[in-house]
This record gives C-alpha cells, sequence and structure tokens, in this order.
C-alpha cells in the first residue's frame, strides 16, 4: 500500500515496497510486517555488526519510558563479486618444445574477496 503522503518515500521497484529512513515507530509497525532493516554499506567480505540504541514508550500522559535498549544486526556477506585477475599476472608464458612446463601464479592467477584464493 502506498503511504498517505508519497513525496518523502522513496519506492522500491525491485521489493515493491516503499522505503523511508525513520527514527520512531510503533509496535504495531513491527507486528505489522511495515519495519525493515537494509543494509546499504559496501561490500565486505567478512560479517559486519550494525547496532542502533532505542527507547520505548507507551501512551500515558506524560508517557513512562523505558531505560535505552541495544539493538544488533549481524550483515552476512553474500559471494556475489567475480573472481578477478590477481594484479601483474601475465596469462601468457614461452614453453620449450617437448618440455614439460608447470604453470605458476605469475602467469595464471585471480584472486576474490569472498574465498580463498587457493580454492578458486
Amino acid at each position: 500500500d502506498a503511504p498517505e503522503d508519497p513525496s518523502s518515500w522513496k519506492f522500491n521497484a525491485e521489493d515493491e515496497v516503499y522505503e523511508k529512513e525513520v527514527t520512531e515507530w510503533l509496535q504495531k509497525d513491527v507486528t505489522d510486517g511495515k519495519l525493515f532493516y537494509k543494509h546499504t554499506g559496501p561490500h565486505n567480505a567478512d560479517t559486519i555488526v550494525d547496532q542502533f540504541t532505542f527507547r520505548v514508550q507507551d501512551d500515558n500522559d506524560p508517557p513512562n519510558l523505558s531505560g535505552d535498549s541495544v539493538f544488533i544486526i549481524r550483515v552476512l556477506p553474500i559471494d556475489d563479486v567475480p573472481p578477478e585477475l590477481f594484479a601483474g599476472t601475465s596469462l601468457e608464458m614461452t614453453v620449450e618444445e617437448y618440455k614439460l612446463t608447470h604453470f605458476s601464479k605469475e602467469v595464471l592467477r585471480y584472486t576474490d574477496l569472498d574465498s580463498e584464493d587457493r580454492d578458486l
């Protein structure tokens, strides 16, 4: 469903939802599945940790306010970056006729952010 005032929201066509960064929400938003987290930082090969500190208040006048709580989010990496040619790798070699010649990492080597190079 579109928000009442969509001008301050961004429509995410891929997920077919409206997005907006918020600093306040209701428990109803969580219960109704309207509160999301989306990591927007750069690709990282390791798990990274994000967090936010929050307080909860009720509808009393004046509101009763909880103490600070910390919500921790672990962002797991997605292996979606293809291997790349390692810098300085020539992708060529010269061999003598009929002589067994080993490939070396100087002539054939790739690297990958999400994998050990030896496992490529």
